[in-house]
């Protein structure tokens, strides 16, 4: 089951329109009713949809109207609706495949496994055209940090572990600027925490896959990772 952090920020009337949008991009919908007539309140609760929802790659964007009638929002699809099935049913079946491996208990076990996952099979590419959605890594096995982090949210909704898309800035080295950079936080036993398959892929050698990034709390990442902490859980230690 999706966990829906952004959801969970909203009004109970936004979350009806969340619903209908959410439903609307699920089943392809060329135009979707909301009955909101605020460009800025749609624009709010279409992006807690896409950021909620991994599996909804194949949008970008969208077109609002609003009129006295009503408003209404057409979707952006990056591809025909037989593509989005095709690339879809790909995708599920890759997440089908990493749920039947070895079975684990522990929420902690299984994101590693993911994370390792991810760290031996995909490869850091910045230029292909999927690199920054679950297409890229889960299909074409390559991808950036927004798509490594967005296949981890995927594939860890599968098993029903609650987790969420950073979105903030990084940098490589201390020398190095902060850039946009996406990674994820992840409820593992009882806590927070964050997890950047992308900075332990690169960190990584062959099938030697680095952990420097797994399981940090707030203080432990903030090093090198920055982000808007009133938007998201705490990391914190354990008592």
């Amino acid at each position: 089951m999706t966990y829906q952090y952004r959801k969970k920020q909203l009004s109970k009337n936004e979350q009806k329109v969340y619903e209908k949008i959410f439903h609307g991009l699920e089943n392809v919908k060329r135009e979707i009713p909301v009955g909101v007539r605020s460009f800025s309140k749609i624009e709010k609760i279409m992006d807690a949809v896409i950021e909620d929802h991994p599996e909804i790659f194949y949008v970008s964007g969208g077109q609002v109207y609003v009129s006295a009638l009503g408003s209404r929002i057409e979707p952006k699809y990056n591809y025909s609706k037989n593509e989005i099935d095709e690339k879809r049913w790909a995708c599920e079946v890759q997440r089908e495949s990493v749920l039947n491996g070895p079975v684990y208990t522990n929420p902690m076990m299984i994101a590693l496994r993911i994370h390792n996952l991810l760290g031996v099979n995909v490869k850091y590419k910045e230029t292909g055209k999927e690199a920054h959605s679950i297409v890229g890594p889960l299909l074409d096995m390559e991808a950036v940090c927004e798509g490594y982090a967005k296949a981890m949210k995927y594939l860890l909704d599968g098993y029903g572990i609650p987790c969420m898309v950073v979105k903030g800035t990084a940098k490589g080295s201390s020398e190095s600027a902060f850039e946009p950079h996406g990674w994820i936080l992840a409820y593992i036993n009882g806590r927070w925490r964050h997890i950047d398959p992308t900075f332990d892929c690169t960190l990584s050698y062959g099938k030697q896959i680095r952990e420097d990034y797994f399981q940090l709390t707030d203080d432990e990442i903030q090093k090198d990772h920055c982000w808007d902490r009133q938007r998201y859980p705490k990391a914190v230690r354990d008592c």
